[in-house]
Protein backbone atom coordinates (compact mmCIF):
# COMPACT_ATOMS: atom_id res chain seq x y z
CA UNK A 1 0.00 0.00 0.00
CA UNK A 2 2.59 2.26 0.73
CA UNK A 3 4.17 1.79 -2.26
CA UNK A 4 1.35 2.31 -4.77
CA UNK A 5 0.40 5.68 -2.73
CA UNK A 6 4.35 6.74 -2.70
CA UNK A 7 3.72 6.06 -7.17
CA UNK A 8 0.71 7.90 -7.26
CA UNK A 9 2.55 10.79 -5.72
CA UNK A 10 5.25 10.59 -7.97
CA UNK A 11 2.80 10.20 -11.22
CA UNK A 12 0.71 13.07 -10.20
CA UNK A 13 3.81 15.66 -9.43
CA UNK A 14 4.98 14.53 -12.78
CA UNK A 15 1.52 15.50 -14.67
CA UNK A 16 1.69 18.64 -13.01
CA UNK A 17 4.89 19.61 -14.31
CA UNK A 18 4.37 18.44 -17.42
CA UNK A 19 1.17 20.70 -17.45
CA UNK A 20 3.25 23.54 -16.25
CA UNK A 21 6.23 23.10 -19.27
CA UNK A 22 2.45 22.72 -21.53
CA UNK A 23 0.82 25.89 -19.96
CA UNK A 24 4.35 28.01 -20.35
CA UNK A 25 5.06 26.62 -23.55
CA UNK A 26 1.42 28.07 -24.96
CA UNK A 27 2.15 31.57 -23.45
CA UNK A 28 5.48 31.76 -25.71
CA UNK A 29 3.66 30.87 -28.36
CA UNK A 30 0.70 33.46 -27.82
CA UNK A 31 2.77 35.98 -27.14
CA UNK A 32 4.50 35.80 -30.40
CA UNK A 33 1.94 35.35 -32.30
CA UNK A 34 0.46 38.83 -30.97
CA UNK A 35 3.88 40.83 -31.70
CA UNK A 36 3.38 38.92 -35.54
CA UNK A 37 -0.18 39.99 -35.44
CA UNK A 38 0.34 43.48 -34.22
CA UNK A 39 4.03 43.85 -36.51
CA UNK A 40 0.82 42.84 -39.44
CA UNK A 41 -2.14 44.91 -38.27
CA UNK A 42 0.64 48.28 -38.35
CA UNK A 43 0.77 50.62 -41.32
CA UNK A 44 3.98 51.33 -42.98
CA UNK A 45 4.01 54.79 -40.81
CA UNK A 46 3.97 53.46 -37.22
CA UNK A 47 6.07 50.10 -38.19
CA UNK A 48 8.92 53.11 -39.02
CA UNK A 49 7.37 54.68 -36.10
CA UNK A 50 8.41 51.64 -33.81
CA UNK A 51 11.48 50.81 -35.71
CA UNK A 52 12.73 54.38 -34.98
CA UNK A 53 12.27 54.00 -31.70
CA UNK A 54 13.70 50.84 -31.28
CA UNK A 55 16.95 52.91 -32.77
CA UNK A 56 16.55 55.69 -30.38
CA UNK A 57 16.35 53.53 -27.45
CA UNK A 58 19.74 52.08 -28.72
CA UNK A 59 21.63 55.64 -28.83
CA UNK A 60 24.23 56.37 -24.90
CA UNK A 61 21.46 58.39 -22.14
CA UNK A 62 22.61 59.93 -19.64
CA UNK A 63 22.49 57.89 -16.44
CA UNK A 64 20.30 59.60 -13.52
CA UNK A 65 18.75 62.68 -15.79
CA UNK A 66 15.69 63.31 -14.42
CA UNK A 67 13.33 66.51 -13.92
CA UNK A 68 13.10 67.75 -10.50
CA UNK A 69 10.38 70.31 -9.74
CA UNK A 70 11.56 72.20 -6.74
CA UNK A 71 9.85 71.56 -3.15
CA UNK A 72 12.24 73.47 -0.63
CA UNK A 73 11.15 76.95 -0.59
CA UNK A 74 14.71 77.95 -2.44
CA UNK A 75 14.19 75.90 -5.22
CA UNK A 76 10.54 77.42 -5.62
CA UNK A 77 12.15 80.80 -5.01
CA UNK A 78 14.71 80.29 -8.06
CA UNK A 79 12.01 78.84 -10.14
CA UNK A 80 9.69 81.91 -10.13
CA UNK A 81 12.72 84.06 -10.63
CA UNK A 82 13.66 82.18 -13.90
CA UNK A 83 9.73 82.22 -15.35
CA UNK A 84 10.19 86.02 -14.15
CA UNK A 85 12.66 87.21 -16.46
CA UNK A 86 11.16 84.77 -18.94
CA UNK A 87 14.46 82.26 -19.20
CA UNK A 88 14.27 79.82 -21.62
CA UNK A 89 16.43 76.48 -21.57
CA UNK A 90 17.57 74.26 -18.83
CA UNK A 91 18.39 74.90 -15.65
CA UNK A 92 20.52 72.59 -12.74
CA UNK A 93 20.79 73.87 -9.48
CA UNK A 94 22.39 71.42 -6.98
CA UNK A 95 22.49 72.40 -3.51
CA UNK A 96 24.69 71.00 -0.39
CA UNK A 97 24.38 67.85 -3.28
CA UNK A 98 20.67 67.52 -3.65
CA UNK A 99 19.17 68.62 -6.79
CA UNK A 100 16.74 71.04 -5.80
CA UNK A 101 15.56 72.41 -8.84
CA UNK A 102 16.06 70.43 -12.61
CA UNK A 103 13.70 71.42 -15.69
CA UNK A 104 13.25 73.27 -19.28
CA UNK A 105 11.77 76.25 -19.41
CA UNK A 106 10.49 78.15 -23.24
CA UNK A 107 10.76 76.12 -26.21
CA UNK A 108 13.72 74.52 -27.61
CA UNK A 109 11.93 74.72 -31.32
CA UNK A 110 8.20 75.85 -32.08
CA UNK A 111 5.70 73.85 -29.57
CA UNK A 112 8.67 72.00 -28.68
CA UNK A 113 9.35 72.32 -24.60
CA UNK A 114 13.29 72.58 -23.53
CA UNK A 115 13.72 69.85 -20.73
CA UNK A 116 16.58 68.23 -18.99
CA UNK A 117 17.79 66.32 -22.40
CA UNK A 118 17.96 68.74 -24.35
CA UNK A 119 21.28 69.18 -25.75
CA UNK A 120 22.83 72.43 -25.99
CA UNK A 121 26.63 73.82 -27.68
CA UNK A 122 28.72 74.34 -24.95
CA UNK A 123 30.39 77.01 -26.86
CA UNK A 124 33.82 77.73 -25.04
CA UNK A 125 33.24 75.78 -22.49
CA UNK A 126 34.41 73.20 -25.33
CA UNK A 127 38.21 73.85 -24.10
CA UNK A 128 37.62 72.50 -21.20
CA UNK A 129 36.93 69.24 -22.97
CA UNK A 130 40.03 69.49 -24.87
CA UNK A 131 41.94 70.15 -21.80
CA UNK A 132 41.20 66.73 -20.14
CA UNK A 133 42.11 64.84 -23.94
CA UNK A 134 44.74 66.52 -23.38
CA UNK A 135 45.78 65.87 -19.95
CA UNK A 136 45.03 61.65 -20.87
CA UNK A 137 47.20 61.80 -23.72
CA UNK A 138 50.11 63.88 -22.30
CA UNK A 139 50.33 60.43 -19.75
CA UNK A 140 50.52 58.18 -22.79
CA UNK A 141 52.76 59.84 -24.58
CA UNK A 142 55.24 60.77 -22.15
CA UNK A 143 54.77 64.15 -21.91
CA UNK A 144 54.57 67.12 -19.20
CA UNK A 145 53.36 70.86 -18.95
CA UNK A 146 56.90 71.66 -19.96
CA UNK A 147 57.11 69.92 -22.94
CA UNK A 148 57.60 72.67 -25.85
CA UNK A 149 55.45 73.80 -28.53
CA UNK A 150 58.31 73.07 -30.85
CA UNK A 151 57.78 69.50 -30.66
CA UNK A 152 54.72 69.42 -32.65
CA UNK A 153 55.08 72.80 -35.02
CA UNK A 154 58.78 73.59 -35.16
CA UNK A 155 57.64 76.35 -37.66
CA UNK A 156 54.97 78.61 -35.40
CA UNK A 157 56.92 81.91 -34.21
CA UNK A 158 58.15 81.42 -30.36
CA UNK A 159 57.76 77.80 -30.38
CA UNK A 160 61.06 76.91 -28.26
CA UNK A 161 59.50 79.14 -25.28
CA UNK A 162 55.72 78.32 -25.61
CA UNK A 163 54.48 75.07 -23.43
CA UNK A 164 51.30 72.90 -23.14
CA UNK A 165 51.05 74.92 -19.93
CA UNK A 166 51.29 78.31 -21.71
CA UNK A 167 48.58 77.12 -24.45
CA UNK A 168 46.16 75.79 -21.80
CA UNK A 169 46.90 78.94 -19.49
CA UNK A 170 46.73 81.06 -22.89
CA UNK A 171 49.18 83.23 -21.74
CA UNK A 172 51.65 82.18 -24.91
CA UNK A 173 51.25 85.29 -26.73
CA UNK A 174 49.82 83.83 -29.96
CA UNK A 175 47.70 85.98 -31.68
CA UNK A 176 44.44 85.46 -32.22
CA UNK A 177 43.64 84.15 -36.00
CA UNK A 178 40.23 84.23 -37.72
CA UNK A 179 38.88 80.93 -38.75
CA UNK A 180 38.21 80.38 -42.00
CA UNK A 181 34.73 80.11 -43.50
CA UNK A 182 35.57 77.56 -46.13
CA UNK A 183 34.58 73.97 -45.52
CA UNK A 184 37.04 71.96 -44.18
CA UNK A 185 38.45 68.68 -42.26
CA UNK A 186 39.01 69.17 -38.43
CA UNK A 187 43.20 68.82 -40.02
CA UNK A 188 43.32 71.56 -42.35
CA UNK A 189 41.20 73.95 -39.83
CA UNK A 190 43.87 73.49 -37.13
CA UNK A 191 46.56 73.59 -40.22
CA UNK A 192 45.26 77.51 -41.61
CA UNK A 193 45.41 78.41 -37.99
CA UNK A 194 48.99 77.44 -37.75
CA UNK A 195 50.64 78.62 -40.74
CA UNK A 196 49.01 82.11 -40.28
CA UNK A 197 49.34 82.60 -36.30
CA UNK A 198 51.86 85.45 -34.84
CA UNK A 199 53.92 85.50 -31.69
CA UNK A 200 52.45 88.85 -31.29
CA UNK A 201 51.02 89.06 -27.70
CA UNK A 202 53.17 89.43 -24.53
CA UNK A 203 53.91 85.77 -23.01
CA UNK A 204 52.78 85.42 -19.26
CA UNK A 205 49.45 87.73 -19.82
CA UNK A 206 46.26 86.40 -20.21
CA UNK A 207 44.73 87.27 -23.45
CA UNK A 208 41.19 85.14 -24.60
CA UNK A 209 42.55 83.57 -27.37
CA UNK A 210 41.00 80.60 -28.95
CA UNK A 211 44.07 80.11 -31.40
CA UNK A 212 45.85 78.38 -28.11
CA UNK A 213 42.92 75.49 -28.30
CA UNK A 214 42.72 75.50 -31.94
CA UNK A 215 46.85 74.58 -31.93
CA UNK A 216 46.14 71.79 -28.52
CA UNK A 217 43.45 70.02 -31.01
CA UNK A 218 46.22 70.21 -33.54
CA UNK A 219 48.89 68.53 -31.14
CA UNK A 220 46.27 65.72 -30.66
CA UNK A 221 45.80 64.84 -33.55
CA UNK A 222 49.57 64.84 -34.30
CA UNK A 223 50.33 62.46 -31.53
CA UNK A 224 47.16 60.19 -32.06
CA UNK A 225 46.69 59.81 -35.61
CA UNK A 226 42.96 60.45 -34.60
CA UNK A 227 40.57 63.50 -35.39
CA UNK A 228 38.89 65.29 -32.38
CA UNK A 229 35.71 63.57 -33.20
CA UNK A 230 37.85 60.40 -33.16
CA UNK A 231 39.18 61.47 -29.45
CA UNK A 232 36.20 62.82 -28.26
CA UNK A 233 34.20 59.15 -28.82
CA UNK A 234 36.97 56.88 -27.41
CA UNK A 235 37.76 58.96 -24.78
CA UNK A 236 34.39 60.84 -23.55
CA UNK A 237 31.55 59.90 -25.12
CA UNK A 238 31.36 56.05 -23.42
CA UNK A 239 31.04 57.53 -20.04
CA UNK A 240 29.71 60.69 -20.66
CA UNK A 241 27.69 61.37 -23.71
CA UNK A 242 28.82 64.73 -25.33
CA UNK A 243 28.01 65.48 -28.61
CA UNK A 244 29.93 66.14 -32.18
CA UNK A 245 29.07 68.70 -34.35
CA UNK A 246 27.49 65.75 -37.19
CA UNK A 247 25.92 64.29 -33.90
CA UNK A 248 23.88 67.27 -33.01
CA UNK A 249 23.48 68.79 -37.01
CA UNK A 250 21.64 65.90 -37.16
CA UNK A 251 19.08 65.41 -34.77
CA UNK A 252 15.97 66.69 -36.03
CA UNK A 253 14.30 68.29 -33.04
CA UNK A 254 17.67 70.27 -31.92
CA UNK A 255 16.91 73.55 -30.14
CA UNK A 256 16.73 76.49 -32.39
CA UNK A 257 18.98 79.58 -30.89
CA UNK A 258 17.57 82.90 -30.71
CA UNK A 259 19.08 86.65 -30.12
CA UNK A 260 18.35 88.50 -27.20
CA UNK A 261 15.45 90.25 -28.85
CA UNK A 262 14.13 86.21 -29.45
CA UNK A 263 14.79 86.17 -33.06
CA UNK A 264 15.50 82.70 -34.42
CA UNK A 265 19.06 82.75 -35.56
CA UNK A 266 20.20 80.13 -38.60
CA UNK A 267 22.16 77.08 -37.76
CA UNK A 268 25.50 77.29 -39.08
CA UNK A 269 27.40 73.85 -39.31
CA UNK A 270 30.29 75.03 -40.53
CA UNK A 271 30.91 77.66 -38.27
CA UNK A 272 30.30 74.94 -35.35
CA UNK A 273 32.92 72.33 -37.32
CA UNK A 274 35.67 75.09 -37.74
CA UNK A 275 35.97 75.60 -33.87
CA UNK A 276 37.86 72.45 -33.52
CA UNK A 277 38.54 71.91 -29.84
CA UNK A 278 37.18 75.53 -28.97
CA UNK A 279 33.14 75.11 -29.67
CA UNK A 280 32.38 72.17 -31.35
CA UNK A 281 30.96 70.15 -28.34
CA UNK A 282 27.70 70.12 -27.36
CA UNK A 283 25.63 68.65 -23.92
CA UNK A 284 22.84 68.66 -21.85
CA UNK A 285 23.36 70.31 -18.38
CA UNK A 286 23.35 67.36 -16.20
CA UNK A 287 26.30 65.49 -18.28
CA UNK A 288 27.95 69.09 -17.60
CA UNK A 289 27.60 69.02 -14.68
CA UNK A 290 28.43 65.47 -13.51
CA UNK A 291 31.74 66.09 -15.76
CA UNK A 292 33.11 69.01 -14.03
CA UNK A 293 32.40 67.40 -10.90
CA UNK A 294 33.98 64.69 -11.55
CA UNK A 295 37.55 66.05 -13.23
CA UNK A 296 37.67 67.50 -9.14
CA UNK A 297 36.98 63.89 -7.86
CA UNK A 298 39.68 62.01 -9.80
CA UNK A 299 37.09 60.46 -11.98
CA UNK A 300 37.97 61.82 -15.06
CA UNK A 301 42.00 62.32 -14.45
CA UNK A 302 43.89 61.30 -12.07
CA UNK A 303 43.26 64.12 -9.40
CA UNK A 304 47.34 65.13 -9.41
CA UNK A 305 46.56 65.90 -13.15
CA UNK A 306 43.60 68.07 -12.81
CA UNK A 307 45.38 69.91 -10.14
CA UNK A 308 47.75 70.86 -12.49
CA UNK A 309 45.52 71.63 -14.72
CA UNK A 310 43.60 73.89 -12.63
CA UNK A 311 46.55 75.90 -11.23
CA UNK A 312 46.73 79.44 -12.17
CA UNK A 313 49.43 81.87 -12.73
CA UNK A 314 50.29 85.49 -13.05
CA UNK A 315 47.20 87.10 -11.48
CA UNK A 316 44.79 85.35 -13.89
CA UNK A 317 42.27 83.35 -13.32
CA UNK A 318 41.36 80.99 -15.99
CA UNK A 319 43.64 77.78 -16.54
CA UNK A 320 42.08 74.77 -18.36
CA UNK A 321 39.28 76.43 -20.36
CA UNK A 322 37.72 77.38 -16.87
CA UNK A 323 37.62 80.11 -14.45
CA UNK A 324 39.24 79.23 -11.27
CA UNK A 325 37.58 82.47 -8.72
CA UNK A 326 37.87 82.21 -4.90
CA UNK A 327 41.34 80.68 -4.56
CA UNK A 328 40.09 77.89 -6.65
CA UNK A 329 37.36 77.17 -4.69
CA UNK A 330 34.84 77.99 -7.30
CA UNK A 331 35.12 77.31 -10.89
CA UNK A 332 33.35 79.53 -14.19
CA UNK A 333 32.56 78.17 -17.41
CA UNK A 334 30.35 81.00 -20.26
CA UNK A 335 30.14 80.26 -23.88
CA UNK A 336 27.77 81.92 -26.72
CA UNK A 337 27.21 80.90 -29.72
CA UNK A 338 24.90 81.21 -32.87
CA UNK A 339 21.84 81.94 -30.42
CA UNK A 340 22.90 79.69 -27.16
CA UNK A 341 24.81 80.52 -24.07
CA UNK A 342 25.50 78.45 -21.99
CA UNK A 343 26.51 79.36 -17.98
CA UNK A 344 27.94 77.16 -15.10
CA UNK A 345 29.07 78.63 -11.73
CA UNK A 346 29.74 75.76 -9.07
CA UNK A 347 32.06 74.96 -5.99
CA UNK A 348 35.21 73.03 -7.31
CA UNK A 349 33.62 70.08 -5.77
CA UNK A 350 30.46 70.04 -7.17
CA UNK A 351 28.59 70.28 -3.89
CA UNK A 352 27.00 73.55 -5.23
CA UNK A 353 26.25 74.07 -8.62
CA UNK A 354 24.51 76.66 -11.23
CA UNK A 355 24.17 75.70 -14.55
CA UNK A 356 21.86 77.29 -16.99
CA UNK A 357 21.80 76.43 -20.69
CA UNK A 358 19.78 78.74 -23.24
CA UNK A 359 18.69 78.87 -26.47
CA UNK A 360 18.83 82.26 -26.19
CA UNK A 361 21.78 85.08 -25.95
CA UNK A 362 21.11 86.74 -23.32
CA UNK A 363 23.73 87.56 -20.95
CA UNK A 364 21.85 89.84 -18.89
CA UNK A 365 19.11 87.12 -18.11
CA UNK A 366 21.41 84.06 -18.38
CA UNK A 367 24.56 84.54 -17.31
CA UNK A 368 23.31 87.58 -14.37
CA UNK A 369 20.64 85.27 -13.24
CA UNK A 370 23.21 82.20 -13.02
CA UNK A 371 25.51 84.47 -10.65
CA UNK A 372 23.25 85.74 -8.64
CA UNK A 373 21.35 82.66 -7.62
CA UNK A 374 24.63 80.90 -7.02
CA UNK A 375 26.18 83.89 -4.53
CA UNK A 376 22.48 83.83 -2.90
CA UNK A 377 22.26 79.87 -2.34
CA UNK A 378 26.15 79.86 -0.95
CA UNK A 379 26.15 83.07 1.35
Amino acid sequence: MRKQHKRRIIRRSMTLFIVGILLFMGGLLFKQHQQVKDNHDMTPTKQKNKQQALQASKKPQDMGIKTVEPISSQGKKYDEQLKAVGYSGTALIVQNNQIILHKGYGNSRDNVPNSVTTTYPLASITKNVTSIMLLKQMKLHDLTKDTKLSKFYPQIPNADNITLQDLWLMQSGLSNEKLSNKQMSQKGYVDNVVKRVKASEPMYHWTYNATNFIIISGILQKITNQSYDELLESQIQPEYHFENVKQFSENEMRPVGHNKQGKPTNFNKQKYDREVGTGNVFATAWTTYKFLKNENNGSVVPKADYKMLSQTLNGSRYSGGLYHNDGGAVIGGHGMMQGFESTVYMTKDGKDAVVLFSNVNNPAINKANALQIFGDMTK
